[in-house]
């Protein structure tokens, strides 16, 4: 019965120690406290940002970038728009180059 017992907590200890192991180890692509908002968004030609979309949870800056070229677009960083007002201000994603490039 004792053994039992052990086992049991032993579990539960490993269960309870497991989302803090994961929430270490996810992917924050806008991790800045202003441009704070992952996007994916096409390239106007006056650089401005259009037809912004938000990515499928990526779990790198690879993947962030690769998610958002599936759909012809970029990934940036942006500042929160207000509602009904478009994206303006919009930064590179950290890990990754110019224009949310590789």
């Amino acid at each position: 019965m004792r053994f039992f017992l052990l086992v049991v907590v032993a579990q539960l200890g490993a269960v309870w120690a497991l989302p803090s192991q994961l929430d270490s180890r996810l992917y924050t692509p806008c991790a800045n406290n202003l441009y704070d908002t992952a996007y994916c968004c096409a390239q106007g030609p006056l650089g401005d940002y259009l037809d912004c979309a938000y990515p499928i949870l990526p779990i790198s800056a690879a993947d962030f970038q690769n998610l958002c070229a599936w759909v012809g677009k970029i990934a940036v960083c942006c500042v929160r728009p207000l509602i009904g007002t478009p994206v303006v201000f919009c930064t590179t994603p950290p890990g990754l180059g110019p224009f949310g490039k590789a």
